[in-house]
């Protein structure tokens, strides 16, 4: 029920974010402020899909800076080495406030702050990583099927645009997990050091700890921190993680650094 609100909340505000972006960005063009772009030609997932991509980069691609689409690129194209043209997902950059990442269609979005924070490839990688397993581990299918619904509805790109964002809040803890170790696997078989990658969690904690967000670094903290954990404390993680849809960064951490000393000692195919 939770995270039920949480997507129709989340569904609202990128509606208002959509249509002031639009609305901003045809004024500056000298269109009518009423004048609403033209709705995709294709109304399946797919074409959707790119129709929210060009407004997407219409608004916030405004990157220019030759390093961060150097690291993009580099990233991109090393980690998706002999994927045919069909079957790879581009990478691209956003001026938007938040460090995060998150993929619709056949991209990959990163925001420019994170780009930012992190100094080398390997953390860069391991967040593409991730973003590419939710596509390889089937994780995205029931999205689609709401974006074909959605797409043959008046205004339904706008919409299916709206269902894409709250969709992020979709995965659960079992396919972030499963995200995490597919794309640690991943940046080691493209001969990224899986331990350099987990950087990224560095970063991900610090923008945490700025915003106050002590649970989603540590867990929720027990009820009597003197008594210890007990089974309410137990039972109060575990619907903590449903309603984030991920773990703590913390425990994260830990499984992640158990697959990274593994791939290093060879004890993992």
């Amino acid at each position: 029920m939770i995270r039920l609100l949480i997507a129709v909340v989340g569904i609202a505000l990128f509606i208002t974010l959509v249509q002031s972006t639009l609305a901003a960005f045809g004024q500056a063009r000298g269109e009518d402020e009423d004048e609403a772009p033209p709705m995709p030609e294709r109304r399946d997932a797919e074409g959707v899909a790119d129709w929210m991509h060009a407004r997407v980069m219409d608004a916030f691609a405004l990157e220019r800076e030759g390093w961060a689409l150097e690291r993009a690129a580099r990233v991109e194209a090393r980690l998706q080495a002999g994927a045919t043209e069909e079957e790879r997902l581009r990478v691209a950059i956003l001026w938007i406030p938040e460090v995060t990442a998150f993929t619709f269609g056949r991209h990959v979005y990163l925001s420019r702050r994170l780009l930012e924070r992190v100094g080398t490839d390997e953390p860069v990688a391991f967040v593409v990583a991730h973003e590419m397993a939710h596509h390889a581990l089937g994780h995205l299918l029931s999205r689609n099927r709401w974006i074909d619904r959605f797409a043959r509805v008046p205004a339904g790109g706008l919409v299916a645009g709206a269902v894409i964002e709250a969709a992020r809040l979709g995965y659960n803890v079992e396919q972030e997990l499963d995200a995490d170790a597919w794309a640690l696997r991943r940046c080691f078989a493209a001969g990224y050091d899986p331990r350099a990658c987990l950087g990224v969690l560095d970063v991900l904690e610090a923008d945490a700890l700025d915003r106050g967000d002590l649970s989603g670094v540590y867990g929720p903290v027990p009820a009597d921190v003197d008594a210890g954990p007990d089974l309410g404390d137990s039972v109060r993680q575990w619907l903590a993680k449903r309603e984030r849809g991920y773990p703590p960064l913390l425990e994260r951490r830990q499984r992640l650094m158990e697959i990274a000393e593994e791939l290093v000692a060879g004890d993992q195919p």
